[in-house]
């Protein structure tokens, strides 16, 4: 795998996504990995296609690292505040060979 970008994203009270040009830039291959560090907060996260509540999904707190494997997985994150207080997440994409 290498990382190939990179994003920051504020989380708050609406469920969040990747930006999808970034998992699919022209040009090149799609993302296959996205490895998630909250810097700051809690966090709830799905990648089932389901929006998460503040009480549903994956519980991430600040200094936590959670990967996600394969495009389809990866288009489907989403995150929202937990406590209802801005976190702040930042995102490595990595692309090449699968597992």
């Amino acid at each position: 795998m290498d990382a190939v970008s990179g994003e920051q994203l504020t989380v708050s009270t609406t469920a969040l996504g990747f930006t999808a040009g970034t998992l699919r830039p022209t040009g090149s291959d799609p993302i296959y990995r996205a490895v998630v560090h909250v810097n700051v907060g809690v966090v709830r996260m799905r990648y089932d296609g389901t929006n998460p509540t503040a009480t549903v999904g994956i519980s991430l707190g600040a200094g936590s690292t959670y990967t996600v494997d394969g495009l389809p997985n990866v288009s489907q994150v989403r995150m929202i505040s937990q406590d209802g207080a801005n976190a702040e997440v930042f995102c490595t994409y990595e692309r090449g060979l699968g597992l």
